[in-house]
This record gives structure tokens, sequence and C-alpha cells, in this order.
């Protein structure tokens, strides 16, 4: 069930550089939910 309400998306991407040269690459995306009183009751990745 999806929640009624206010949402804040965030998404980013991701480099690690490894000692032996390699590099890995993501991306990340966060989803927050608010409550009534502007907490973060619920937050999905």
């Amino acid at each position: 069930m999806e929640k009624i309400g206010i949402w804040l998306l965030s998404w980013y991407q991701v480099t690690a550089k490894y000692k032996r040269g390699k590099s890995m690459t993501q991306r990340i995306h966060i989803l927050y939910h608010f409550d009534n009183n502007d907490k973060v009751d619920q937050v999905s990745q």
C-alpha cells in the first residue's frame, strides 16, 4: 500500500576507486516519507 503525503525523492551516483586501479559506479535512489509532524517515518532505498 502506498502512503499518501509528502515524499522527498533523492538520487545520486557514487564511484568507488580501488587501490589496484579499478573502479565501480552505482546509482542510488532514496525515498523519504514525512508524517504530520514533519518527521521522517519511512525510508526506502
